[in-house]
């Protein structure tokens, strides 16, 4: 069914054989589309798919044809394709343009719960799109993905979405292909608004390192991933740690004095005060007069930093 999707084919029909009848929702879910109608004649199901803005907006930048956009869609669509020129004048390499891509909409998005539930496919929430996500600023996960999928395809990535649960309900998460693997991307849950408290604890993730989501094989259209490796931002940047001590002697040894920001990860810790005993006394020991704050996020296992020097 992505697969038909994918193709352009938007109406379409098919038997499902394992018992019952599959829901509106789980077919979205499925298909991660924007909004669904089916209809039902035994178990021969009948489905009308709408896509998100920004699969039409990428469909009119490939077929080079804007005449299925909404005038708003092609301001958006134009002002994307200014966006990804600028990043792509200032790197070359596609690790890079990721995170640049990841950070503006984790800089220029306020999340917001919104209105999720509407009666049609003309009165989806902008806020549910990479309208809302580009053009308003606000957003919930499925406006966070429509725009990820849209300016990271627009670069020159390999994009999908995937539906996911958490502890607190249904989320949408991006895909993204790298070296022939696929990662877990999730800006709306990396950016928490709070501070400028951005973090990377799930920019570029593999089944690993998801520890609070869970999916059915049938939402997993895209094979993720069995293991984290570079491609993780912690680890790509050397600041994936096994212990505080070597986390803060990171920090010591790379602040140049003034104000500074250090992203880092410390594997193994649940408590963040071992953490803050080893940076008091890494930093005392520079001799150097200090202030910090820091945020954290913790799963199971590890803890992700966001570090405020001066």
């Amino acid at each position: 069914m992505n697969a038909l999707v994918d193709s352009g084919t938007l109406e379409f029909s098919f038997y499902y054989t394992r018992g019952g009848l599959l829901t509106p929702q789980q077919l979205a879910q499925i298909l991660n589309c924007c909004y669904l109608y089916c209809s039902w004649e035994g178990n021969l199901h009948h489905v009308t798919v709408t896509e998100y803005p920004g699969d039409r907006m990428v469909d009119a930048w490939i077929n080079a044809n804007r005449s299925g956009l909404t005038e708003t869609e092609s301001q958006v669509l134009d002002y994307a394709l200014d966006l990804v020129q600028n990043w792509t004048a200032c790197t070359s390499d596609p690790w890079e343009l990721e995170l640049l891509i990841h950070d503006f909409l984790a800089e220029h998005i306020l999340y917001t719960d919104g209105n999720v539930y509407f009666d049609g496919p003309n009165n989806v929430p902008r806020e549910l799109t990479a309208i809302g996500a580009l053009q308003d600023g606000r957003a919930n996960c499925q406006g966070y993905v429509d725009a990820f999928y849209l300016l990271a395809t627009l670069a020159g990535f390999q994009v999908d979405r995937m539906s996911v649960q958490t502890p607190y309900g249904g989320h949408m998460v991006n895909t993204v292909l790298l070296d022939d693997q696929w990662y877990i991307v999730d800006v709306t849950y990396d950016d928490m608004d709070e501070a400028s408290s951005l973090n990377y604890y799930l920019f570029n993730v593999g089944t690993d390192r998801i520890r609070e989501y869970s999916w059915t094989p049938e939402m997993e259209y895209r094979p993720i991933a069995d293991k984290t490796d570079d491609a993780f931002y912690y680890a790509h940047q050397d600041t994936l740690f096994d212990d505080p001590q070597t986390a803060a002697s990171y920090v010591a040894q790379n602040w140049a004095g003034g104000e500074a920001c250090f992203q880092f990860a410390v594997q193994g810790q649940t408590e963040d005060q071992p953490m803050n005993d080893a940076l008091y006394d890494a930093l005392m020991d520079t001799g150097n007069p200090f202030y910090y704050t820091y945020w954290y996020y913790c799963d199971e296992t590890d803890m992700y930093f966001t570090l405020f020097l001066e």
